[in-house]
Parts: structure tokens; sequence; C-alpha cells
């Protein structure tokens, strides 16, 4: 991504000729500026080089207030020992002896006169040709714009040296005047500027190398890069801090968390570390949706809560298990890494899983028999109130519910009907419509749930399981319709993703037997698509033909989809008014073609509607 950077900066550095005019590396914030140019000033450690380390004088004016702070930097990198504290040299020495250095019939030398030097009395001015200088953070100083680059390019004029600025120039201040200062005069000393890309992969391996990972590399890696992706972080100096501090966790859990719970640790650690940094999260009391947002949608914890607020019946059944849950607050924002009290917790989490506490609705399907009279009765009241209360909201709770009722009423243990239970079953499930759980998986369902089975020979089963997935479906296609929408505001993203989830042979099967076109809203969809390249638009057209199978010879068309025909009418109906005159007009012509596939997708639909009628 930055290689035409470095190859200019090589070129630059190592050329024999004086450009006089210096480089600007900028980019945002911990995009990559300061591992670019280490990476790039590291190929000069090894002999046989054109310029050698020494020759390289790097320094930040971060804090720096006055030109005569650049001078003692300056003149503390190029003499380290002459500028000790025994020393104890007078502000400002540097740039006065590169003038005295380089005035008229100086010889090329000068003396530092009045300063008692132990063994060293004159300084070659010829020492600071050929340099290479390296001037970062230009917009965390003090300074004007005019008196940094006014310093240099006098530098630049008069010595044989290569300059190289870094910096976030979207930050430099605007009170003053620095900001129109800065845009005047860096054209008279910068001759070429370079934005600079995180190139995140690289960073990584880099970072994973420096900091010494022995074991867990490749897994970490991915979990960042994972992480790096949905959360958005090109933030390289955020990763490479959170990949140090997970170094210091993992020390502290080995031999204390068992593997795979550690690998779980690893990516909850790195997700909540990063929207910490990034200022997602502000506080432990995001922690746990910062979490299930990340692992279960992947989005950020304002994602999840925005959508979490749009449909909250669908997030109340997370039920992955997360290690050190009570604590992770303490580790990632008091960086409390306390091997003990890991340890201690872990410890009671592992005992608690191991002893599961079951619903009461499971207790008294599996201990009615040794109940007393009273404790039946009492487990049958409790079970009832929280069915109302809405603590059984999956359509497997429910009918489990429904089946041993109705087997407690055919043995005169409850009184009542079935037909009186089936109906208050069903006023209930009404009142809770839009918390109902949905379930995709029907015929999993009706084999068993949570380890029991129900009985598909009552009739009453089989009716409440048809209400209930009704509603179920109705609160599936809800959510599913909400996620279609969004994605096809971001169709010009990334088409093939799309498309991806459209297709079934080599897709991913998100929408596999669910009617696509039937849920999206298609006005939206015609406004996207025609937006796009007509190539685009073209392999949009032929990832439904796909799905819907006419790109086969003994294409068939799912029941499911056959709902999608009305939109798909629409769309082609939406794109045929769009096309214009293709006189002179290549782009008009190749979305004929487009609407050609259009048009054969709505006859293969009616062909197929008819079949089946």
């Amino acid at each position: 991504m930055n290689e035409h950077i470095e190859n200019y900066c090589i070129e630059y550095i190592e050329s024999d000729f004086n450009p006089q005019f210096a480089i600007l590396l900028k980019g945002e914030w911990g995009c990559g500026k300061t591992f670019f140019i280490d990476s790039l000033i590291s190929r000069y450690n090894t002999e046989g080089k054109k310029i050698r380390s020494n020759d390289i004088i790097y320094i930040s004016l971060f804090g720096i207030s006055s030109i005569t702070e650049i001078d003692d930097k300056l003149f503390q990198k190029i003499h380290p020992i002459l500028s000790s504290k025994q020393l104890n040299l007078a502000t400002g020495i540097f740039r006065s002896i590169i003038k005295s250095g380089i005035s008229i019939g100086s010889g090329g030398t000068f003396s530092l006169e009045g300063v008692d030097l132990p063994s060293v009395r004159r300084i070659e001015s010829k020492e600071l040709e050929k340099k290479l200088f390296i001037i970062d953070d230009i917009e965390r100083t003090n300074l004007s714009p005019i008196e940094i680059f006014g310093y240099f390019s006098e530098y630049l004029c008069q010595l044989n040296m290569k300059l190289i600025f870094i910096g976030n120039e979207e930050q430099i201040s605007e009170t003053n005047g620095k900001k129109s200062d800065y845009l005047k005069i860096k054209e008279k000393t910068i001759g070429i500027e370079f934005t600079i890309k995180p190139e995140t992969e690289k960073a990584l391996n880099c970072f994973i190398k420096e900091l010494s990972f022995k074991k867990d590399t490749k897994p970490i890696k991915n979990i960042c890069l994972e992480a790096i992706s949905i959360l958005k972080c090109n933030n390289l100096r955020i990763v490479r801090q959170c990949l140090y501090n997970i170094k210091l966790l993992l020390k502290t859990i080995n031999k204390i968390i068992e593997k795979n719970d550690k690998m779980i640790i690893s990516k909850i650690f790195i997700n909540l570390y990063f929207q910490k940094s990034l200022d997602i999260i502000s506080n432990k009391e995001q922690i746990r949706d910062a979490i299930v947002g990340f692992d279960a949608h992947k989005m950020n914890f304002y994602e999840y809560i925005k959508l979490k607020e749009e449909r909250k019946w669908i997030f109340d059944y997370y039920m992955e298990y997360i290690p050190l849950e009570s604590i992770f607050g303490d580790i990632i924002f008091d960086g409390d890494y306390s091997k003990e009290k890991i340890n201690n917790i872990y410890k009671q989490e592992k005992k608690e899983r191991t002893i599961v506490k079951q619903r009461n609705l499971f207790i008294l399907m599996g201990d009615w028999r040794n109940m007393s009279q009273q404790e039946f009765k009492t487990m049958i009241e409790t079970v009832d109130n929280e069915l109302e209360n809405g603590v059984y909201l999956h359509p497997g709770e429910i009918l489990h519910y429904t089946n041993i009722m109705i087997i407690f009423y055919e043995w005169k243990l409850i009184g009542g009907t079935r037909v009186e239970l089936i109906e208050r079953i069903k006023g209930i499930v009404c009142n809770l419509k839009e918390k109902i759980i949905p379930v995709d998986d029907w015929a999993m369902l009706g084999f068993s749930y949570a380890g029991w089975g129900y009985s598909n020979e009552i009739s009453e089963i089989n009716e409440m399981r048809d209400f209930i997935k009704n509603i179920s479906n109705e609160n599936l296609y809800k959510s599913i319709r909400l996620i279609i929408n969004e994605e096809v505001k971001k169709i010009k993203n990334d088409v093939r993703a799309f498309c991806k989830n459209i297709i079934h042979v080599n897709g991913t099967g998100k929408y596999y037997g669910k009617p696509y076109l039937s849920l999206v809203n298609i006005n939206d969809f015609f406004n996207e698509l025609i937006c796009l390249p007509v190539s685009d638009q073209s392999l949009i057209m032929a990832s439904f033909e796909e799905r819907y199978g006419t790109t086969y010879s003994n294409g068939i068309l799912d029941k499911e989809y056959k709902e999608d025909k009305e939109n798909l009418m629409r769309l082609s109906e939406l794109y045929d008014a769009s096309l214009g005159n293709i006189e002179y007009n290549p782009h008009e012509l190749l979305k004929k073609d487009v609407s050609k596939k259009l048009h054969r997708l709505v006859e293969y639909f009616n062909k197929q509607c008819i079949k089946t009628n």
C-alpha cells in the first residue's frame, strides 16, 4: 500500500543530488507514520548502505515551544557527549555553531570559544553534510509553521542534507492563523507530500514479532484482524498497545485458564481494549453489551445498543459463556491483571458451570413424580406465572409447557380442559407476541429442545406449534427485513459480498430459504442498484439467477421464493423506466442486457408458478 512512498524516500535519501526540498509524510494519528519511518530507516542499520544509521537524526517537536529548544535537541543528537550535563552547554549553541561553521573565511571549521572542552576543540561543518534529518510531530508544538519551516529551510539551502517532516496536518491549530500560515509556507519547503495509509497486517506481523509472542501467534493475529475490521480500528498505535497488554494478560492466565477459554478471553480483551481506546465504551456497565454486540452481531457497542433498542425481542437470548465476565471491567479499565483474583473468579465460574441451574419448567417436567401435593401445586402456579410474565419466550419452551400441561389434564392432576388450556396459552403468547424468540430451524425444534422431546401425536401440540411458528416467523422476517434493508444501503461498499449472501453455491447461505426480494424495500433496492456500474448490476442479476435456479438446466424454484415474484416484477418495471437512448451511449446499451435478465427471471417465475398451481 505504501510501497511507492518507500521507494521514493529511498531514492531521495540515497541520491547524490541535493534536491533542496523536504518530504512531508502525513496522516491521522496512529495511521502508521512512525511504523513506516522506523521500517524505512531500519534498512540503514547494516553495512554497505549509502548512509549509515548514525547519519540519521530523528527528533520530535512534541512540546517544543522555542527555536532554541530545537537547537539543543539537534546538538544532543549529533554530539551526545558534548551535550552531556557535565559540559552544561549554553542553550541555542547548535544554531550558532552551524552558522559559525559555514561562514565565509572560516576554512570550514570553527572553535567553541569560551567553552572549556576536555579534548574536542573544533567541529567540522562537513559533519552536517549528507545527513538525514527526520522531524516528527510538527503539529504537536507551540511553534508556528513559519518558525518550523523557516528554521529548517535555511539549512536545506546551505547544507547538502535531506529532510523528512512527519505529522498530522489536520490537527495543526486553526488559532492564531497557524493553519493558514502552514498552508502558505509549506510549498516553499516541501517538495512532495505523501499520505501514509495503515498497513495493518504488515504492522501486525511486525508487532507480534517485536513483542516475541511464542504461542498462540496465529489465533491472536486472526482475532486482531477481525476486531480491526469490525471496529474500524485504523490506529496502529492502539493495536500495538493492545498486543503489549494482552501479552501481559496471557502471561498472567497461563496455566490458570483452559485453552479454549483462553482464546475466548483473548477475543474479548482485544475487542474491549479497542473499543475503550477508540472511546466507544467508557465505563464498566457497558462491558456486557460491548461483548455481545461484537460476538453475536459483529458490531460495536453503539451500533448494538441502537439495534437493541429497535428490536428488543431478539436480544434476550444470548446464552454464551463469558469467561471472567464479572471482572473484565477491572481488567480493561483498571489494568487489574491480578493472578490470584483471576484464578479465584475462574475457579468459581467453573464450579458454577458444573451445576447447571434448570428453569422451573424443566424441574417440573423432570421431578414432578417426586413432589408432594403442595410442592406440585406450588410449582404449577410458579411456572404458570413465569409463562405469563415472559420468562418462557422460546417456542420450544412454550411447546414443552403445552405438552406437559395436557398430560397433567389427561391424568386429572390439574383441572380444566384442553380447549381452555390452549386458549389460555394462545392469549399469553399474543400478549408477548413481539418478544417471542424467532426460530429458523423448526425441523430440529420438532425433534427436541434442551434435551427434551414433546409429542407430535397430540393434535393440540401441532395446533400450538403452527400458531407459535407463525408468530416466530413474523418476528424472524421482521428482523431479517431490517437487516436486509440496512445491507441494501451499503451495496456499493462491497458488491461481491452482497452477491455472496444472495447465491447458494459458494455463497454464505445467509438468506437460504428466505423470500429475499419480498422482504426488501424494492424502491430503495432499485435506487441503490441503478447507481452502480453496469458490470456490478449485471453481477447482482447473475446472483439472483443462481439463487432461483435459472442457471441450471433442471432449475426448480423453491416454494419459499415464490413470494418474491411481485417485487421482482416491480424491479423490472422500474429498471425499464430508467433505460435511455442507446445512440452514442454504450452505458445504456449495456443496461439493456441487465433488463433482459430481469425479464427472463419474470418469465421463469411465471412458468414455475403455473407448474405448481
